[in-house]
């Protein structure tokens, strides 16, 4: 059902001898498998005794910054915060997420650093050296079911808490420092419908600690589910769908899908037929599954709340009909987007594009939407860690996921709205499709490079010789 992560841990030799490039290697070790850390997501952080501008020693804590991705994250993607300004907090009931901001800004050691990550003070509260804060697959299908609590307790023992479902911030950072502090055998934090939290004195020790508890969590759950199929299994009349047949429906209904989604800011769409997604877009459980929400509070800005399903019977309809109903589930997505904003918004909210991200068409495929095809490559990217998770979670008992008002907590969440404004701004052409022909020539290359420029995903053309 879920597979096992491996570890990439590294010989003696080959690991920094600092705190900080210590950090940096188990920073990408852990993003480089993205069924342990999400694009994007995930935060860790390293404690360690530094000289500061008087060359006084202090004792800083380096903590991943806000909007960098912990597989590509090199030392200036840090920032280092004075950690006997941070300690004494965990004494408050309270602290809003702007005080918060502001507070930490002040910590810094030097105010060009980037913002900190949005769970910094999470990690300040752990009395550990070096700590560890991914989104795994394993063990959010036990966070996302619906028995999870009781799941994790017979998973884990004594030595994991769980944690109900609060967004992140002080009130969460304040809960899992409380638990660790207070029970010396913990070993990890659950959080409901969010992730893991683990830790340990030595970089190496608070990786392979965070590989040991998900594959614990992997473990468990293979030998709980058995043989259990996926999704429940093929849906009744499933047949498989000859290639041509898969590329005339797809091209068909994607250009629909990449007009429906357009009616804000242009779009382009990726088409992806692999075996997971094939085989949730052929289950019997798909339709009802895909619809209950996000398997993960980091996926909500990229894929929203839910992907829109598309019924079609590849054996009796046809890619007009495929076609008509792809437009009208799109309309329909927009228009339930606007509703739940309207509903849930307050006076001085921006909205954000109502459209959707990822189309799951029936005995298909999957399509995914984005202004331009790295952003469409995210949404599909998260989606497939959103299958696994709903994969184990249903299998386990049910999968569950943040209610309308959780979702949009975190959706139009000023700090998580922070993380996409550090993208560069888009180009004239962001979501344009350009073709150009004689694109070998000098002037075609040149046409090809200037559109590229500009944000456009450009064909080109030309003929041999």
């Amino acid at each position: 059902m879920i597979a096992p992560a491996r570890s990439l841990w590294p010989g003696p030799g080959e690991v920094p001898d600092d705190g900080l490039g210590q950090l940096v290697l188990r920073s990408n070790l852990l993003g480089a498998d993205r069924a342990v850390a999400n694009y994007g997501g995930g935060n860790t952080s390293v404690k360690t005794t530094e000289r500061d501008h008087l060359g006084r020693e202090v004792r800083l804590m380096w903590v991943k910054g806000s909007g960098s991705d912990l597989a590509t994250m090199g030392r200036g993607d840090f920032t280092g915060l004075r950690l006997a300004e941070i300690e004494p907090l965990l004494e408050r009931e309270e602290m809003s997420d702007e005080q918060m901001v502001a507070y930490l800004g002040r910590c810094q050691l030097e105010p060009a650093m980037p913002r900190p990550s949005i769970e910094t003070l999470l990690h300040g509260f752990v009395p550990a050296v070096h700590v560890d804060h991914t989104h795994p697959d394993a063990v959010n299908a036990i966070a996302c079911c619906s028995d999870g609590d009781r799941l994790a307790a017979e998973c884990f023992g004594d030595e994991a808490v769980w944690i109900d479902y609060i967004r992140p911030g002080f009130a969460l950072a304040k809960l899992v420092g409380e638990a660790v502090r207070a029970n010396p055998r913990l070993r990890a934090v659950l959080l409901a419908k969010h992730g893991l939290v683990t830790w340990g004195a030595t970089a190496a020790e608070s990786y392979e600690r965070t590989l040991e508890v998900i594959n614990q969590a992997a473990a468990f759950l293979n030998e709980r589910v058995g043989s259990v199929a996926r999704f429940g299994g093929p849906a009744p009349g499933s047949a498989s769908i000859a290639p041509e047949r898969r590329a005339e429906l797809l091209g068909a209904v994607v250009p629909a899908l990449r007009g429906a989604a357009s009616s804000e800011r242009s779009k382009v769409a990726i088409v992806d037929t692999s075996e997971r997604v094939l085989e949730l877009v052929g289950s019997r459980d798909g339709a009802e599954v895909s619809q209950v929400g996000a398997a993960c509070p980091d996926h909500l800005v990229h894929t929203k709340r839910r992907p829109i399903w598309i019924p079609f019977d590849p054996a009796s309809e046809e890619a007009e009909e495929l076609v008509a109903r792809a437009r009208e589930a799109a309309a329909a997505f927009r228009a339930d987007d606007e509703a739940y904003f309207r509903r849930l918004a307050g006076a001085d909210t921006p909205r954000a594009d109502p459209d959707l991200r990822v189309a799951l068409i029936e005995h298909v495929g999957l399509v995914a939407i984005g202004t331009s095809v790295a952003k469409a490559t995210l949404s599909r990217d998260l989606y497939h860690r959103a299958i696994e998770v709903m994969a184990g979670a249903e299998a386990l008992g049910g999968f569950v996921s943040l209610d309308d008002r959780e979702s949009f907590a975190v959706e139009y969440w000023p700090l998580e709205l922070y993380k996409l404004g550090l993208a560069p701004p888009p180009g004239e052409l962001e979501g344009k499709v350009a073709l150009v022909t004689g694109a070998a020539g000098g002037i075609g290359r040149a046409i090809v490079s200037r559109l590229a420029a500009e944000g456009a995903c450009v064909v080109g053309f030309d003929l041999d010789g």
